[in-house]
């Protein structure tokens, strides 16, 4: 097992690394197909206020035959940070993925078009309206979901601009 921290010698205690590249390095090592787990891993921690993306949280594992993957997707959480920043950029933002970047982050990861991204999008949004019902039938405090709730519907709106 690597780190696209120990890969790429990318710092994890600060901002330091984008998806673009990182995008590509996947797909190098990986190939499309695990480029494009990366890409939906990506606006998952997108719109779920998982800022705390960085260089520690990616990894690749590789089999008896020397062959890489990528390694299941961890450290998913709730996480924003003080400076309201993503640790790994899109694109150069550390707020938010523009039409722009939407249509690079899939051509990186071998679409032919941004369509299936925008479809992976839609589809994380759909699997997260869910997260305040759920939530109710938890021990979480009531503020807690209503903040969690409220912060992923600002990121939806901030991306449904660019879609």
């Amino acid at each position: 097992m690597v780190s696209a921290c120990g890969l790429l010698d990318a710092s994890f205690r600060e901002p330091s690394m984008d998806y673009i590249d990182l995008i590509k390095a996947t797909k190098l090592m990986c190939g499309a197909t695990d480029a494009q787990k990366l890409v939906k891993r990506a606006m998952f921690n997108l719109l779920t206020v998982n800022q705390d993306d960085h260089s520690k949280n990616f990894a690749f594992l590789q089999d008896d035959n020397e062959n890489w993957k990528l390694s299941p997707f961890y450290y998913i959480v709730y996480s924003p940070l003080p400076n309201g920043e993503y640790m790994t950029s899109f694109n150069g933002s550390g707020t938010t993925a523009s039409r722009k970047t939407i249509e690079l982050m899939a051509r990186q990861a071998g679409y032919k078009n941004a369509q299936p991204l925008i479809d992976i999008i839609k589809e994380i949004r759909e699997v997260t309206l869910g997260f305040k019902d759920i939530a109710l039938k938890t021990k979480l405090d009531r503020r807690v979901i209503s903040d969690i709730t409220d912060h992923m519907e600002l990121v939806w709106n901030e991306i449904q601009k660019e879609l």
